[in-house]
Order: structure tokens, then C-alpha cells, then sequence
């Protein structure tokens, strides 16, 4: 495959390398075996020294990556390696280990320089509407389902463990009385330590306590010294933190996976991400069907600021959740597209926060981190209302998640006159609703797969994935455009991407500028190929990328 676009010198969304993430063998192959087969695979192809080390225990996914000290490759050239380890016969999967942008960029990482939103982007004045703490509970109805009786279950989310992936907890009383933060079963994927303690670093400092605060904190006032509160939407529902980043401005989609696999090992329920980024790995997707096959329903914030939903909520088999705000209006900063499936309340939220010294306050905040938090929430609710259980014997484990899904979509939501469901999915989420809802006799058919806002299957080829990031354009343009960047007519494209399209979904995604100049190319009437004359100087492709790729597609 090789490079086909450069490394950007001057990014918008600076990536660093962390390796490789590696797949052996197939589902028959012991976890010893494909630990020697993967240093054995390592040695025969990569040169130098290299670390080899199972992802988490009994898995055929492993880490690739330089001993401690050693600098780790560039992201070009990270490529090239993964390319040679995928061809090798023992190899069922390699790509890159990247730390990417996260879900909360700054303005930078994603817009070209010439087109910076204004220093006030964002930064409007909280609306009147706001201004109660419960606001958000009482337009998701959330109170009302407080209040139905649980025939089959529980209420407020009893029983329910959320997996928490995010920048760790601190003892907020929020979140903290009660012993419903179950500490001691997360771990700190920054630092390698069991306890996911947040250090109050970065550039979002108590994130992980904030979005932890809006699914579980107890009802009223929690803490003394303060006027404000905040009152969870699953108020009886536990938390597992695993501390994965030190900002949610950066991510690492390893220590991401890694954490999935713990909460699986750990038999939470229910996975909530605040989190995301523009590029969503192929083993991250396997960590969450593993998720998802275990009886875990796996839910991610659409994100902030980019044009397009981010990984891993666009993947198909997570809910993903954009935000609105208290007049039931779509949040001007959250991320949009045929992605999302819901919507929920994520401008002015209030939430728990502790500032430096351990100075624990409640205030409001924008993101859709807090729009996925009162989803999960309130799917903690449906799962202690029906008895988890119950569902699982009914319909098996493998299959909760897509029930859920079916409901939610269908059923456990509000839509607005003149909604978007094409941007916004189907609607607020209504969690009344969703608990009055009748169940279905049979888990639907296609599963999660077919199950979206339009009940209609989502893009499986390459290049529907690349329109992921162009959601205003004719793909048809877009077409033309990317053929004529490769030199190859578009007839061509689809063989063509099939064997790089993966490394230039990923420049598409993280390079503001490429990404931009198609989309404005792809606008014309008679779109053309962009040339060394009107690309930026960091995305212009390396002079023989045309020439090697109809070398080896043998066009």
C-alpha cells in the first residue's frame, strides 16, 4: 500500500505514533500460540527492537511497540509497517496505534487556519431555562420514569454498572457518598496504576467527574458549601472509572480498547464514552463487539466542534448521542450526521466539578460528553426497570444491545416539529417513554447493523466511509475529486480504495485543510482533480503515490 498522502508538517490536528495494534491467527488459535506467532511475525518483518505484549489477557490482539526509551516510528512510516505485518499469513489484522484529536478539540484541530471560528465560538451565555439543575432530567422525562413502578425490576438504575472510560474520578461528593464509585475495580491506563485517581491535569481537568456526576449522582444537594447541585438520571446506578486520558483535547484509541476489555472482564453493563476522535481504529471496533457480545451496551458522544460524528460513535454498533439544549434545539457545537441516533440534553448542563486543592463545586458545561452521560443514565434505568436478567434469559446477552437500540430509536424518544433525523437522529431521548415502551418478542434480525435512526443499513464500503466526512456533498463530486488526486478514473476508485483506503480516510479525517479543499472542489458544477497548485503544501501527495498505485492494483 505505502504512503499515499505525506505526514502533514504543519498539522491541524497534530498525531503522535504509539505503534502498532496487531491481530494473530484466527478464533481457534490459542492466546500462547499467538503470542510466540506475533514476536516470531514481528521479528521475521520490522527491524530493530520491538515489544510485543497481549492487549489484555487471553486475547489474540497485541501491542506493538518500542522498549522503554526507544522512539517509536512516524506516522508515515507507522503505515508501511502495518502494511508488511497485514500481509504476512499469520497475520489476521495490523494498523496503526495513534493518538489522534479528541472529542473536545480545540478550534485549531479542526478547522484550516484560514477559516478559525471567532474567539466567542462557543462561548454563548447560558439560556434562562437553565438555570434550575434538574432542567435536563425534566426535559428527558426522566422524573417520570423515576416514578413508574418497576414490576419485573428496579428503580433509579439499581443493580446497573456503568463502565466509565474517561480522565478518572475524584471523591466529589456527588458522586463519591454511597460507595457507588466502585474505584477499586477501575485502573489508570495513563500511568499503569490500579487506582484512576484524576491528577487534575490537561486542559479539561474533572471531565471524568463532570460527565460521571450526570449518570449516577444521588438526587438534591450533595454538597454543603454550595447552593447548586447536580441529580443523576440513574441516581442508584454504580461506576466503574478507567482513567484513559489526561484530556479529552487528545486520545488514545489503545488505552480506549484496553479499558473495554477490563470492563468486559469486569462484567460491567453498560459503557459510556465521553470521549472520541476523528479516526476510529478497525481493533477498536472488535474491543466493542466483544462488548457488545458479552451483554454490553455501548454508548459515545457524537462530538464536539467536528463537522462530522466522531469514532466511536459513528460506529454502527454504538448509540450514538448528539446534543440539544433546554428549548429542545440541537447545541450549536455538537458534532452532526446520518450517524447519530439520538439526541439528548448537552448544552448547560449541570454537572460536578473539582478545581485544584480538591475544591469540589457543581456548575454548568457544554458537550455532548454530557448528552451520551444522561443517555447512559437513563439506559441504566431501562435495565434495572425490566430486570437485566430477565432481558438476557429473554433474548440473550449477545443480543441486549440491539434491543435496547430498537426501543430507543422507535419508541424512548421525543421529535420536535421540523427535526433533522439525518442530522440529529430520532429524536430527544424521552426515558418514560423508553420504560413504558413494549418490548419486542424477538431481537430484530440484522442487529445492531440495521438498527439507526432511519431503520435503513448504514455504508459498508470504503467510500461511503470516506463520505462519512464530506455529510453536504455529492458523492458523486467527491468521486471525481479523490479519482482525480490518484489519477484514476472513479470506476477505479472502489479497487483502489480497498487497498489504501483506510491510510487516506485517516488524512481526510485528521488534516483540516485537505479535508476542506475537497469538500469545496466536490461543491462546483464540474468538480476537478486538486492539484500541487491549489493543495496546501502539507496534504500534496508524494510524487509517485498515482504511479505505485496502478503498479500494484495493475490498472
Amino acid at each position: 500500500m505505502g504512503t499515499v498522502i505525506s505526514t502533514p508538517s504543519k498539522p491541524g490536528a497534530p498525531v503522535k505514533c504509539e505503534g502498532l495494534i496487531m491481530q494473530i491467527g484466527n478464533e481457534h488459535t490459542r492466546p500462547d500460540e499467538a503470542l510466540r506467532i506475533a514476536r516470531q511475525v514481528v521479528k521475521q518483518t520490522l527491524k530493530g527492537k520491538w515489544t510485543v505484549a497481549p492487549m489484555a489477557e487471553g486475547l489474540r490482539e497485541f501491542e506493538v511497540g518500542k522498549p522503554a526509551g526507544g522512539k517509536q516510528p512516524s506516522v508515515s512510516a507507522v503505515w508501511d509497517m502495518a502494511n508488511r505485518l497485514e500481509g504476512h499469513r499469520d497475520v489476521a489484522s495490523a494498523e496503526p496505534a495513534l493518538i489522534l484529536p479528541g472529542a473536545d478539540p480545540m478550534p485549531e484541530q479542526v478547522f484550516p487556519s484560514t477559516q478559525l471560528p471567532p474567539k466567542s465560538f462557543l462561548s454563548a451565555k447560558h439560556k434562562a431555562c437553565s438555570s434550575t439543575e434538574e432542567w435536563s432530567l425534566d426535559l428527558t422525562s426522566v422524573k417520570a420514569a423515576w416514578g413508574l413502578k418497576a414490576k419485573k425490576g428496579k428503580k433509579f438504575g439499581s443493580g446497573i454498572v456503568v463502565g466509565h472510560p474517561d480522565t478518572g474520578y475524584t471523591p466529589h461528593p456527588e458522586i463519591w457518598k454511597g460507595g457507588r464509585v466502585l474505584a477499586h475495580r477501575g485502573y489508570d491506563f495513563e500511568s499503569g496504576q490500579p487506582d484512576p485517581i484524576d491528577p487534575l491535569t490537561g486542559e479539561f481537568p474533572s471531565h471524568g467527574t463532570g460527565t460521571a456526576s450526570v449518570i449516577m449522582s444521588g438526587t438534591g444537594l450533595q454538597v454543603s458549601e454550595n447552593f447548586t447541585f447536580v441529580s443523576g438520571t440513574a441516581p442508584k446506578a454504580k461506576l466503574v472509572p478507567y482513567r484513559v486520558s489526561t484530556s479529552v483535547i487528545h486520545l488514545s484509541f489503545k488505552k480506549v480498547s484496553q479499558a473495554i476489555y477490563r470492563a468486559i472482564a469486569n462484567k460491567d453493563h453498560i459503557i459510556s464514552m465521553s470521549l472520541g476522535g476523528p479516526f476510529g481504529p478497525r481493533y477498536l471496533k472488535r474491543a466493542i463487539q466483544a462488548a457488545i457480545d458479552n451483554g454490553i451496551i455501548v454508548l459515545a458522544a457524537a462530538g464536539n466542534v467536528w463537522p462530522f460524528v466522531v469514532s466511536p460513535a459513528k460506529f454502527d454498533e454504538v448509540i450514538a448521542v448528539a446534543a440539544c439544549n433546554c428549548q429542545g434545539k440541537p447545541w450549536s457545537g455538537s458534532a452532526r450526521g446520518s450517524a447519530v441516533d439520538v439526541t439528548a440534553p448537552g448544552e448547560s448542563v449541570w454537572r460536578a466539578e473539582t478545581k485544584d486543592g480538591n475544591k469540589h463545586t457543581t456548575s454548568r458545561s457544554n458537550g455532548t460528553s454530557h448528552a451520551v452521560a444522561t443517555t447512559a443514565g437513563i439506559c441504566a434505568l431501562w435495565l434495572a426497570y425490566h430486570g437485566r436478567s430477565k432481558l438476557i434469559n429473554r433474548y440473550g446477552k449477545e443480543n441486549l444491545a440491539t434491543v435496547f437500540k430498537e426501543v430507543l430509536l422507535n419508541h424512548g424518544v421525543d421529535t420536535p416539529s421540523k427535526w433533522k433525523t439525518n442530522k440529529y437522529g430520532s429524536g430527544i431521548v424521552n426515558a418514560s417513554k423508553l420504560l413504558k415502551a413494549q418490548l419486542p418478542k424477538t431481537p430484530a434480525a440484522g442487529g445492531m447493523k440495521v438498527l439507526h435512526s432511519s431503520l435503513v443499513p448504514k455504508a459498508v464500503n470504503q467510500f461511503d466511509e470516506i463520505m462519512h466526512y464530506f455529510p453536504d456533498s455529492d458523492p458523486r463530486h467527491v468521486l471525481t475529486v479523490i479519482g482525480g488526486m490518484l489519477k484514476i478514473k472513479p470506476i477505479e476508485l472502489s479497487a483502489a480504495l480497498s487497498e489504501f483506503g483506510e491510510e487516506l480516510m485517516f488524512h481526510v479525517a485528521t488534516n483540516p485543510q485537505l479535508r476542506v479543499e475537497i469538500a469545496a472542489q466536490a461543491s462546483k458544477k464540474t468538480p476537478k482533480a486538486l492539484s500541487s497548485k491549489n493543495m496546501a503544501a502539507d496534504t500534496i501527495f508524494i510524487r509517485n503515490a498515482s504511479k505505485r498505485l496502478r503498479g500494484q492494483m495493475k490498472l
